[in-house]
């Protein structure tokens, strides 16, 4: 049994499995505890005799951590040489997620030396993100914030994250700095046309192109539908099809994140255009491509990100998705094949945010810890799928952001 007498504690446990030749697995469980807990037992893990192995291996070696001190993930080490991005996966908001996400983004940063911060965002809300960070405008944070009202992503811990990231960023030298990477849709379309007119160059653009890019510009101080974006971004792409050497003379070194742009808000109305297991599908597959389009115009490193947990599963899940993780880890073009960790987050005794009225809710994966854990144990038992890690959180919901968060 072990006692808890602060208020956070975790543990890292590394579990390991015997399997196939060539189909060793690593298997990483971060457990973590929010609250005056006063007591941990080990209960037996039911089922196969890997899960057995695994509960036994994790009795000889935890390691706690302090949120304080990043290098105390120190048991993670071992996983740094051999991967080149390591990907956490959360249930949104939850509270402690940010703490957890802030702690490993210092970890493997001062450890693997990681150079980009991938999480899931889109290419333009991160595009912002970096000038903050370079210029420390707040105003800017909380105007691209103001676009999350309603959804999972607007809570105080998540602009807090953006905050200390920078203040983390500003103690580095500027060749160490980590730079945020999206490669989401544009989910918010105004965040996107926002940043397209903030790219623009000041000097008039040619005649042959002025008319597609000031169509789609204009749409940003006006209600616009769907239907109006699509045709506007369809016009554009047109033009720039039509008219590739001026767009390219005229944007200098932002063409291609024009030329991103206009693609990524045709992709997301594609994707709204969609329900239910479709949405996800289609949406992970044009992250994913995204990544495969971004990756070859950064230095090289390597990279880290927090994303909703299903999302970095490696292998394909109950519901006969292709998850964007799983194309990372396995695809043939992918430029992580094989060189990537996923860590899932497993809650307990949780509450979330309501994204309605910022209340809080009970939520709370699985009644047995322990089984939860037969159950990752049993899907990590795959080919490809190396490395599994997942964080066990006893937490309270994320705070709704309030007006009055930035003062």
């Amino acid at each position: 049994m072990i006692v808890f007498r602060r208020t956070l504690n975790t543990i890292i446990m590394l579990f390991s499995a015997r399997l196939r030749p060539l189909q060793a697995v690593a298997f990483v469980i971060i457990v973590l505890f929010f609250g005056m807990i006063a007591g941990c037992s080990s209960t037996d893990l039911s089922g196969t005799a890997e899960a057995q192995e695994a509960r036994a291996f994790t009795a000889q070696n935890t390691q706690a951590l302090d949120f304080n001190n990043p290098g105390s993930a120190m048991m993670l080490e071992s996983v740094i040489a051999d991967n080149d991005f390591f990907m956490t996966g959360e249930n949104h908001s939850v509270a402690l997620n940010e703490d957890v996400n802030f702690l490993l983004l210092q970890y493997f940063h001062q450890r693997a030396g990681i150079k980009y911060c991938v999480p899931e965002f889109s290419f333009a809300f991160c595009e912002f993100i970096n000038l903050y960070l370079d210029q420390g405008d707040e105003t800017m944070l909380r105007a691209l914030y103001d676009q999350f009202r309603g959804t999972a992503a607007y809570h105080k811990e998540g602009f807090e994250f953006w905050r200390k990231l920078r203040a983390y960023n500003q103690s580095l030298a500027p060749a160490q700095r980590i730079r945020v990477v999206g490669t989401d849709i544009e989910h918010q379309h105004y965040t996107a046309l926002r940043y397209l007119r903030t790219i623009l160059p000041a000097t008039p653009a040619p005649a042959s192109i002025s008319d597609a890019l000031q169509g789609l510009t204009m749409l940003f101080a006006t209600n616009f539908t769907s239907a109006q974006l699509l045709q506007r971004c369809q016009a554009l792409r047109a033009s720039i099809d039509a008219h590739r050497a001026v767009y390219q003379q005229y944007m200098g070194s932002n063409f291609f994140n024009l030329d991103f742009l206009v693609d990524n808000l045709i992709q997301t109305i594609d994707v709204y255009s969609r329900s239910g297991d479709d949405f996800n599908r289609v949406r992970d597959n044009y992250m994913y491509s995204n990544f495969i389009r971004i990756y070859p115009t950064l230095p090289k490193g390597k990279m880290y990100g927090e994303w909703g947990r299903n999302h970095i599963y490696q292998t394909r899940a109950n519901d006969n998705i292709l998850w964007n993780g799983s194309v990372l880890a396995t695809a043939v073009n992918s430029p992580v094949r094989g060189r990537m960790i996923s860590i899932a987050y497993i809650y307990q005794n949780c509450s979330l945010m309501n994204r309605d009225n910022g209340s809080a809710q009970r939520f709370d994966d699985y009644s047995s810890p322990e089984k939860a854990l037969d159950s990752f144990i049993a899907a990590s038992l795959t080919p490809l799928r190396r490395i599994l890690c997942v964080c066990r959180l006893l937490c309270v919901a994320n705070r709704r952001l309030a007006d009055t968060c930035c003062g």
